[in-house]
């Protein structure tokens, strides 16, 4: 990867752990589905100038599909069902390996070995804070774990992976267009799962309890976590293989954390220092190599 965009590719992981600070803000008054219906349907209003870029219809609705419902309705309903939100963050991340794994069978593009390596290194780093954020590393606590909620987060980082290989496949596409008119076709069914399991009485009361910090949580995650960052997102997904860009979100957990930490105040355990250590090294182990990882031609991946 060229070094400017090994830069884009931070700065975007950086933006999205930050996002965790707004999140948890807004889900004070917001609940978790209609939040995330109002963070695409601010991203969707610049359809109503951008024309929809020359992508098959049902190419575009199954990458928002996994991509923005699949992700964040899976995450959200991880989190509903129990799981701590700062493990549902690390668990997403098994994203990474899925979309490695992807790409190797459906491309005959084998990642080189320091992705693998650095990809180990990383899913150390993932254990380790997941275990110190977890009621699992917590013995004393003696409380059951919530299997449903792990598998509903798990199947969120499948279904980011899904989506980082069905935006690869999209080829060149005026990305910011893209990502405006997928925010339009997920906003719909995400509106509809918040009327279905949230229900229009929850959904009236957050009225009152609406304010400036809520707004502002709604204009972060909507503009800059979402059009923005999944605008270079999906850039640096045409010019790269996914199994090269999909390491990098590792730092999305890193960067919650230490926001978290630094603006929210919550304590750091000394375990979750070595896994961020731990995932960094990967991230240079990977980078290293920055002259691999660009997107191969048409003859050297499968476009079934």
């Amino acid at each position: 990867m060229k070094i400017q965009d090994i830069g884009l590719a931070i700065m975007t992981t950086v933006i999205w752990g930050l996002s965790f600070v707004f999140i948890k803000v807004g889900l004070t008054a917001v609940p978790p589905l209609f939040l995330a219906f109002l963070r695409f349907g601010l991203a969707a209003l610049p359809c109503l100038w951008l024309p929809r870029p020359r992508v098959g219809f049902w190419h575009m609705f199954f990458c928002a599909g996994f991509l923005f419902v699949g992700q964040f309705g899976l995450g959200f309903v991880g989190i509903s069902r129990g799981l701590p939100a700062g493990l549902a963050s690390v668990v997403v991340q098994s994203q990474v390996f899925f979309t490695i794994a992807l790409m190797s069978i459906l491309s005959r593009n084998i990642p080189h070995w320091r992705v693998w390596l650095g990809g180990a290194a990383g899913c150390a780093g993932l254990a380790m804070i997941g275990y110190s954020v977890s009621d699992v590393g917590c013995a004393e606590l003696g409380g059951a774990f919530p299997v449903l909620g792990f598998m509903c987060s798990l199947g969120s980082g499948l279904a980011w992976a899904i989506g980082n290989v069905l935006l690869f496949r999209m080829g060149k596409v005026n990305v910011l267009a893209n990502t405006v008119w997928m925010s339009l076709f997920a906003s719909v069914p995400l509106l509809l799962l918040s009327y279905w399991f949230e229900g229009p009485s929850r959904i009236v009361a957050m009225i009152d309890d609406f304010d400036y910090l809520s707004l502002l949580s709604v204009l972060y995650i909507g503009i800059i976590a979402t059009l923005l960052c999944y605008a270079i997102w999906g850039k640096l997904l045409q010019n790269y293989v996914p199994s090269v860009v999909a390491p990098f979100s590792l730092l999305v957990p890193v960067t919650g954390i230490l926001a978290t930490a630094v603006i929210l105040g919550e304590r750091l355990h000394p375990l979750e220092m070595i896994g961020v250590g731990t995932i960094l090294s990967g991230l240079t182990i990977i980078s290293l190599n920055l002259r691999r990882g660009h997107r191969p031609g048409p003859d050297t991946v499968a476009r079934a």
